[in-house]
């Protein structure tokens, strides 16, 4: 369930959980809706952080490796 802030947090950044990082990253804090006070945090504001964590770095070289297949087209030469 998504965290729900008051209009006070709005504009400011928090920390919140980012399920493709799968950490907890730094998010701002936006509306849930036009008209509405209640804020909740926004987009991660780390997916494209220079330092990743090792879990996320041997995550990338794994799919990276299974992307790299040389004998994918071996017996059709």
């Amino acid at each position: 369930m998504s965290e729900h802030l008051t209009e006070q947090a709005l504009g400011q950044e928090v920390l919140a959980w980012c399920n493709v990082c799968r950490r907890f990253t730094i998010h701002t804090v936006c509306r849930v809706a036009i008209g509405s006070k209640a804020c909740k945090p926004d987009a991660c504001q780390e997916h494209n952080a220079r330092e990743l964590t090792l879990q996320q770095k041997n995550r990338r070289d794994r799919l990276q490796r299974s992307r790299r297949n040389p004998k994918l087209f071996e017996d059709l030469s």
